[in-house]
């Protein structure tokens, strides 16, 4: 591998909001720097492409296609969370994310950083994209190998689990189709290695600046196509709705995901089996 690769992508990363601080920067940080370490071995490595998210520097009301100062000092995180247990490393998240809504744009941040405060023998190109949603037309219309993201949402809603979500509808949500940042990707390693590019590009890749999508588009289209196509295994018909009042959205969240999931345990332990829902998590949340 190190004499014959001369083009590197790294997607690796976790993608879950809620992934435990520590896991995140194992993942999102650490894991960028040992794909750095192997970049440095391959002799004839050309460009890495490093894909990042639109989101890392969400708190900004306007964003540059460059790498802002960082909230803290990515070394002295990694090092200092090596030696700190899981309850401590809990208890200091909130803080640690310094407004930021959750761990995945902290840890996908200073990822970037990471990068930059290495010296590289090759250009590196980040790329951000924002919301990748299923393909639309290549390999296939509608391809996906995840449940991440919009398309776990969606699952969800034809499951008949998701009765409401908490959002402001007239919102753009910036979907964009996988092929995008794919070919984005590739074109990118092509431009950097042809153009002689300077050591460090950014770009960004989106919908919403030419073909917005709101929130209010995705109730209005998805819930009557999933009542026409519905799914082979659900629990409830399609249905539910968007809220903008966090009230409201907490009285279905109440009516129509807690009690349910409660009820069906208790069935479940009246027969003797394991549970399903963690009642001892959410009673403390």
């Amino acid at each position: 591998m190190s004499q014959n690769v001369s083009v590197a992508f790294h997607c690796a990363a976790t993608v879950r909001f809620d992934e435990p601080l520590k896991s995140a920067v194992d993942l999102n940080m650490k894991g960028v720097k040992r794909m750095l370490d192997v970049c440095k071995k391959l002799k004839h490595l050309e460009v890495l492409i490093h894909v990042s998210t639109a989101y890392v520097n969400c708190l900004r009301p306007e964003l540059n296609e460059t790498i802002y100062p960082a909230v803290c000092d990515p070394s002295k995180l990694m090092n200092t969370l090596d030696w700190l247990d899981e309850g401590t490393v809990t208890a200091l998240t909130k803080s640690l994310l310094n407004g930021l809504p959750n761990t995945y744009t902290y840890t996908k941040g200073l990822g970037e950083h990471v990068i930059r405060d290495e010296s590289l023998p090759f250009p590196v190109a980040i790329i951000r994209p924002t919301i990748v949603t299923s393909s639309w037309k290549e390999p296939m219309p509608g391809w996906v190998d995840s449940i991440n993201g919009p398309t776990g949402f969606v699952a969800g809603c034809a499951a008949g689990i998701f009765r409401t979500l908490y959002c402001h509808t007239h919102m753009i949500t910036d979907l964009i189709p996988a092929e995008y940042p794919t070919n984005l990707m590739i074109s990118a390693a092509w431009h950097t290695v042809e153009h002689r590019m300077p050591s460090l590009c950014v770009y960004t890749i989106g919908s919403s600046g030419l073909n917005p999508v709101y929130w209010s588009d995705l109730e209005k289209y998805i819930y009557p196509y999933m009542m026409k196509n519905p799914i082979s295994m659900t629990l409830w018909p399609p249905g539910g709705s968007f809220k903008s009042s966090y009230v409201h959205h907490k009285i279905d969240m109440v009516l129509y995901h807690n009690l349910p999931a409660y009820t069906l345990d208790f069935l479940v332990r009246c027969c003797g089996k394991k549970p399903l829902y963690h009642w001892e998590e959410h009673t403390q949340k």
